[in-house]
């Protein structure tokens, strides 16, 4: 793609899944809605095509892992999209309507200068001082093995550690998330990451695997922490 046709499929998706009536004005995309919610004042998208354009330029192992069916240029512009997904749901409050994309991604209250984020809001439930990072741990060592069988030979189904922390980060994310502790495009990028290391089917396997082992009642976060049950959904997702 041109950076004229990278432009040009921008404002298609902003068109298409943000906001209908977006216009570009004075080097900005201005949405009066965004992520299904109305917005007074609306918050400008500053970006223009050469800008875009290298900002969306990934390689192919990045595409490979994460849109491995896309173009470079498609794969760019979902990455893009959420990083921007990420920026708003971190940074926006009813002051801050311009998003820019240098000196680094923020929402700012005036493009002409740049200024900090606000102050994280504390999570009550983490910290009721807001100081708090997110860190990921490799004390427990699940799964268990993901070297050859006794015999000497393949584990079979049995899936690589590696697939194992995938499944488990994904199973906490969608805990998160329906917490309302996690936002959409963290969530997308986790269940991206799912579908690459364990098959582009492994959304649809999950929900009939929960409903015979509990339905709704299934409390995700307890079961990443039973090594047994959490291997048998690995196994079954592998064999979906």
């Amino acid at each position: 793609m041109t950076d004229d046709e990278v432009f040009a499929e921008l404002a298609r998706r902003l068109r298409t899944f943000e906001d209908p009536d977006v216009v570009y004005v004075d080097g900005a995309f201005v949405l009066h809605r965004y992520r299904d919610e109305a917005l007074d004042p609306p918050l400008h998208l500053h970006v223009r095509p050469a800008q875009l354009a290298a900002y969306v330029r990934v390689d192919e192992d990045t595409r490979d892992a994460l849109w491995p069916d896309a173009s470079l240029e498609d794969a760019g512009l979902n990455l893009f999209l959420v990083h921007v997904d990420e920026t708003w749901d971190t940074n926006h409050d009813p002051a801050r309507r311009h998003l820019v994309l240098e000196p680094r991604m923020a929402v700012v209250t005036d493009p002409a200068v740049p200024d900090e984020p606000p102050a994280r809001a504390p999570v009550p439930d983490l910290d009721p001082d807001g100081e708090y990072v997110w860190v990921a741990s490799t004390d427990r060592p699940w799964p268990a093995d993901d070297g050859p069988a006794a015999d000497g030979g393949p584990r079979e189904g049995a899936g690589t550690r590696r697939q194992g922390w995938v499944l488990a980060a994904w199973l906490d994310a969608e805990a998160a998330y329906a917490d309302g502790h996690l936002a959409d495009a963290t969530l997308q990028y986790l269940q991206d990451c799912a579908s690459t290391e364990l098959g582009v089917g492994v959304e649809g396997g999950l929900g009939p695997w929960l409903e015979a082992h509990g339905g709704a009642d299934v409390d995700l976060r307890a079961l990443v922490a039973d090594d047994a049950r959490a291997q048998a959904l690995l196994r079954h997702l592998l064999a979906a």
